[in-house]
């Protein structure tokens, strides 16, 4: 009833037993019964009361009517939430399919993606990053192209030296 565990229930029934005496216990218990009864049984009637009263019933009536009221505008809300929140993670797949099909072979050990990535994280933390802007997408195209052309001259010497 008022979540008292086996042990707990012992040690009250001990300072019970100590406070009032093995003696006295049986009548202290009834009382103590009995004003329980009186409590709950007043608990009750002001309850009963109180659901009764036509002040209350009416507060009542008014909180549900403006629940009712403010469930539609909520609920239409909620939807166009849902539906930007869901133009947003298709624009975003998007842009990440677009990104990843940009991203080519590495050229000097880096990807686009790469360059994008460690320069923005540069950037957070507030350091200079030694690779190149991905927003100057000229000088990045000129890189990766010179990058190829390096990786294909590479090539090239290694072929003639076999």
């Amino acid at each position: 009833m008022f979540g008292i565990g086996g042990v707990e229930f012992v040690a009250l029934c001990l300072i019970a037993i100590l406070l009032v005496g093995p003696k006295q216990l049986p009548v202290v218990a009834r009382e103590l019964a009995i004003w329980i009864k009186k409590i709950r049984k007043f608990r009750d009637h002001w309850s009963d009361e109180i659901r009764k009263d036509p002040s209350i019933q009416e507060l009542r009536r008014e909180v549900n009517k403006v629940e009712q009221d403010l469930s539609e505008p909520v609920r239409e809300f909620k939807s166009s939430f849902e539906q930007e929140t869901r133009k947003w993670e298709t624009a975003l797949q998007e842009e990440t399919i677009e990104l990843s099909s940009e991203a080519e072979e590495p050229t000097d050990g880096y990807t686009k993606t790469e360059i994008y990535t460690k320069t923005e994280a540069a950037k957070l933390e507030g350091a200079e990053s030694d690779l190149p802007e991905p927003s100057k997408t000229e000088a990045l195209d000129d890189l990766l192209e010179e990058a190829t052309q390096l990786e294909t001259n590479s090539r090239g010497s290694k072929d003639k030296k076999s």
